[in-house]
Parts: C-alpha cells; structure tokens; sequence
C-alpha cells in the first residue's frame, strides 16, 4: 500500500415565501411503538451524559447537537502543510469519511452503497455493503462505543457493526436512509429512514420507534432530547429516554437539506426553500427569532448551520450574486455581526475548531477563516476534494480515491529581507517555551525560487538549521560582501513554536548608522496600513506568499477621510515577494506629500510588513492593521 509524505515546497435562487410557524397535535403522531427494558437498562439510560464517546465527525455535526465545532480539537490552525497521502484501494467515488483513532472509514455511494475501515498505513481493514441503488447517496455514519451505524437506500437501509472488524451486530429496514445522519449516545443509537426514526440499545433492542416519513436531514441530540423535520416540513422535538414529544409539532419548517443545530437553549434551523434562519426554544418549541430573513441564493450542503462561541453561522454557497459567503450572526438574537465573501460560488463540508471554520470553496480549496472576524488564514488549493473533517489534531481532506492529511506547522515568515549595497539583515529567534528547538531558516527570491544569501558563520546558503535551547535565542545575520541589493523573504520552521523578529540595518564604512525592527508576520487576507509620504520621508510595503496558490491582490489608496484615490491589481505568485514603496505604487495619487491608508485584499493569504524610511533609509516600521483574533 503506497503511502506518500510529502515536505514543504513552494511552486441558483430560492423560490420566496413566507415562513408561518403553527402548532399543533396529531394524535396519531403521539401513538409511538416502545418495547419496554429491563429497568436497570432504563435506569441507566436516564444518565444526564450524551455524546459521542468517539469519532465525532465534522460531516457528521462532531457531536450529536450538530453544531459542527469541535470543542476538542486544539492545536489544528494554520498553517497547514500536507504530511501525508493514503492511498483507498478498491476505492474510486468516495464521498465520506470517518475517523476513529488511526483508522478511517470510508463510504462510496453505487449498488451496491460501500464502506471500508483503513488503516494509517492504507490497508483495507475491513468491509461491508448495504443496499444501494447505484444514484447519488450522501451519509456520514455515526461511530460511539465499540460501533458504528452504517446507511443504505432501502432493503436492509441500516446496519450497525464492529468498529474493529466490522463484524454486523444489528440491522434494521427503515426505508432510504439518504442523507439522514444517524447519532450514537453513551447508551443509544438513534436513526432515521424515510418510514420510521427508531432508537435501539447499543447492543440492539429497540428501545422506542415512531413511523413517520423524515425529512432528508441529519437528526440532532442535545441532552435527552431528539429533534427531527418530517417530509411535510414538520419540526419535532422527543424526549429521548421515552419517546414522547416534548413540545406540540411546528409546522411548515423546513424539510429536505435543511440542517438542525441544537444547544441547551435553542434550535436552529434553516428552510432551503425559502432562505430562512430560524431560533426556537428548545424547552418549548416556540419561535425565539427569525431574524434572518429572505438569504438570497443557495444554502450549503452539509452543513448550512454552525454553532460556536456564541455565534451562529450560516454558510451560503451562493449569496444570489454568484459568491459563496459566510455570516456570523449573534445567537440569542439573530443580529448580524458580519458577513464574508468568496470570489466564487460553490461552499461545502463547513465546519469550526480551534477558533477557526473550515471549508471547501468551489472545488478549488479547502478555506480557513478566523472564527471572530471572518479573515482569511489559510488557502490550500485541490480540485477532488468530496469531505473534510478534523481529528488528532490533523486536518483530512479525502478525494475520490484517496485521503490527504494536513498538520498544522510551526512556522513564521518574515515578509521582507534585504542584503548588499549598505544592507543586512538580523533575523532574531526566539525559544520561550521549556524544550529545544531546530530551526530551519529559509532565503526565497522575488519568485519563489531559493536565494542563496552570504551568512555570519553559515558561508553562501539558501538554508541553514539552527538550534536553540528553552528559553533562549539566538540569530542568523546575513553579510554585505559588497555587492548589488538584493531581497526576498524568509520562511522559518521549528519543531516548537517560535517567535522571530527582523532588524533591517545600513551600515556607512561598515558601522551600523540606521536600522529598524520588524515581528515576524502571519499570513492573512485583508490587512491596513497607514502611510506617509512627504519631507524626505517615505512608506515600504512588502508581501510574501506562502501557500501554495498564485495569489490576486488588490491594493487600494485611502485618503486621511477613508476616501478612495486610487487602486490597482497584481498577481503575487506562489512562494514569491514583492516590495515597494507607495509612491511607486502610486505615483500621480500621492505625489510629493500624502497621508492615508494602504488597504490590501487578497485571495490567498499573505505574510505583510511595512517600514517608515527617510532619504530611502529604514528608520522605524509600520504596523500592520489586520483582524485576526
């Protein structure tokens, strides 16, 4: 089984209508088929303790609330780097994943519907087939205790298995499973067909069971409550432990696609039909807000909806203009706090950890944003992704074929170096944590390429490794031998994380005579800068690209009142550096003297520095307004 490990190298509109909320008991609805237990069975599945033990998925909602954040996972934000490609043999459309520990189950839809187990390694576990059609399917199964529940489209529609061989345990008819994710409990699985929603002990007795026509959604299990939509757009609420409704059935909801997030206090629900957020009262089904009203364009697919630190989410693939967006809306009462647009349409797989949401954008990348702001972190570029999730602090992207794993690295890039004619440059690590770090310290040119730069004890290298102990520094100085200026950017690797500053320094007979300090700079999406020009004084701005995506950036010339003078495009490529001074960049617009502000947005994120220079010479530099928490 081939396994690849890869190192670092750079080169449609909504029919409207008015959401009424009524209602209302049907008494048939109330009549529920139960098998009664044994009541220290009962007993125990009274316990105030639900979730997932394992293998919460990001497609699946991470835990049973399908909030799709995963509280757990910390550790996992840019940057990103792949670490390693597995190869899914057997396998040609796979479009789910799940991951428990160091395996990874694997779903394709086709006649019949497929899964297999995988090891790290990329050897096939074990397998199973349930009944399928050979159409479009979409099911994320649901892992919890020592099984997991797997969907079909009709016939034996559900089957629950050994997670460690795969061994069936339990099966169960209850019509076309499609896009109706299951949940697992400390205690219960919970499951849905388009003929009945059953929950049945782990080891299989049907603890209760209602026959009604579901809606193609994800069920949600917050505590010991159930929440589902039934076909005729009927939103439902059961007590869990007995199957009886909680509150009387809304009606005209929402149905097929729409997604369910439930928290202590609320469910929220979206109505693809009619571009509608909605909050209800988890305690007694009553309307909360429905604030967000009239969305145009399309609703993403799994999810629509998520719910993190305080906020909701919501995750349009098309905001009716042919961008993909995302909103952030305050949870108790549906104000809006902001909104952010793609380039493009097209917006899947959403989810949120470690204050960051992930996403897949246009079948062209995979998307980081900082959860607090909207910014952009991160871009990594593939055109076959089919599901995103997160576990053991990685990120995994599988494509038809095979599964990407991305790990976050500790990096930090300084935007801008220079050497010769009169300029060094000082690049200043430092080590606060209590373990040693290596560090390897790379030169790139204007494109990308290497630059082989003369360093204080190194000689002429493109990269060098350095080593530093806890709670310690040190630096690597480049040297001017004389020769014509040269610049790019610098990129640092270590084992632990660093934090890293630059002094640019000119020297007059080889003593030091100027020089000015920069941090170390993340990669963002959208930064401003004030500059100022005039009386020999003057604003450099440099940009680095470290993805992996040729990146479009628009510069735009404010004036002192944020007023528009001026603005221009270019395409900083992959790996490659460009600095300027902004009457460089422009030149009629700023003229002798000009105060103001340079705004960049970018597609892809950049590392940005700036300096203050007087007669061409660095004297201080500029901060760098961005907004990322």
């Amino acid at each position: 089984m081939k396994i690849l490990v890869r190192p670092f190298c750079l080169k449609r509109h909504h029919r409207r209508q008015k959401w009424c909320f009524v209602s209302g008991v049907d008494k048939e609805e109330e009549k529920m088929s139960r098998k009664l237990i044994l009541p220290l069975l009962l007993l125990s599945l009274c316990l105030p303790v639900f979730g997932q033990t394992m293998g919460d998925q990001s497609s699946a909602g991470f835990n049973n609330a399908r909030t799709y954040t995963n509280n757990d996972l910390a550790g996992v934000r840019p940057p990103l780097r792949l670490f390693q490609t597995i190869s899914l043999t057997g396998v040609t459309n796979a479009n789910s994943v799940a991951v428990f520990e160091n395996q990874f189950l694997v779903g394709q839809p086709g006649s019949p519907v497929n899964y297999k187990m995988f090891s790290r390694g990329g050897n096939t576990l074990w397998t199973q087939d349930v009944f399928g059609t050979g159409g479009s399917f979409r099911y994320v199964p649901a892992l919890g205790g020592s099984l997991v529940i797997l969907g079909g489209e009709s016939t034996t529609s559900v089957k629950a298995v050994k997670i460690s061989d795969g061994t069936v345990l339990w099966s169960d008819q209850v019509g076309n499973a499609n896009g109706r994710f299951p949940a697992v409990t400390d205690n219960l699985a919970i499951y849905a067909g388009s003929d009945r929603i059953v929950a049945r002990t782990l080891a299989g007795s049907v603890f209760w069971q209602q026959a009604v026509t579901t809606a193609a959604t994800a069920i949600a299990v917050r505590d010991d409550s159930l929440y589902f939509l039934s076909r005729d757009r009927t939103l439902r609420a059961v007590n869990l432990m007995t199957g009886a409704l909680k509150w009387a059935p809304v009606l005209n909801v929402a149905s097929d696609g729409a997604s369910l997030v439930a928290s202590e206090k609320y469910l929220f629900v979206n109505d693809p039909a009619g571009g509608i957020v909605a909050a209800f009262s988890a305690a007694t089904g009553q309307l909360a807000w429905n604030q967000i009203v009239n969305l145009p364009g399309t609703f993403a697919t799994g999810p629509a909806l998520a719910l993190a630190y305080g906020r909701l989410y919501v995750f349009r693939a098309n905001n009716g203009s042919g961008r993909a967006a995302i909103s952030a809306y305050d949870a108790d009462t549906g104000e809006a706090i902001w909104v952010v647009r793609e380039h493009g349409e097209g917006l899947s797989h959403a989810f949120i950890a470690d204050n960051a949401i992930y996403y897949y954008h246009g079948n062209e990348d995979i998307r980081v944003r900082d959860a607090a702001t909207g910014t952009l972190i991160w871009s990594i570029p593939d055109t076959r992704i089919t599901a995103l999730t997160a576990a053991n602090g990685e990120l995994v992207a599988l494509r038809p074929n095979a599964i990407d794993i991305y790990q976050p690295t500790n990096e930090i890039f300084m935007p801008h170096m220079a050497n010769g004619a009169g300029q060094t440059t000082l690049i200043m690590l430092s080590n606060t944590g209590s373990q040693p770090a290596t560090a390897d310290v790379e030169f790139f040119k204007e494109d990308g390429g290497h630059l082989s730069v003369p360093l204080r004890s190194f000689g002429t290298q493109f990269e060098v490794q350095v080593t530093i102990p806890p709670n310690s520094s040190t630096a690597v100085q480049t040297l001017d031998q004389g020769g014509n200026l040269v610049s790019g950017w610098v990129r640092v690797g270590s084992t632990v994380p660093l934090h890293g500053t630059t002094n640019f320094q000119y020297s007059e007979q080889q003593d030091i005579v100027r020089e000015a300090g920069v941090a170390d700079a993340v990669a963002i999406g959208a930064a401003n800068i004030f500059v100022s020009v005039g009386g020999g004084f003057n604003a450099g701005v440099a940009m680095a690209n470290p993805t992996e995506q040729d990146a479009e950036v628009t510069l735009r010339l404010l004036n002192n009142s944020g007023i528009e003078v001026g603005s221009q495009t270019m395409t900083l490529e992959s790996g490659g550096h460009v600095a300027r001074f902004i009457n460089e960049m422009f030149t009629s617009q700023v003229g002798s003297a000009f105060e103001g502000t340079l705004a960049v947005e970018t597609d892809v994120p950049l590392a940005i520095t700036a300096i203050r220079t007087k007669g061409g010479i660095q004297i201080s530099s500029f901060p760098i307004g961005q907004a990322v928490r």
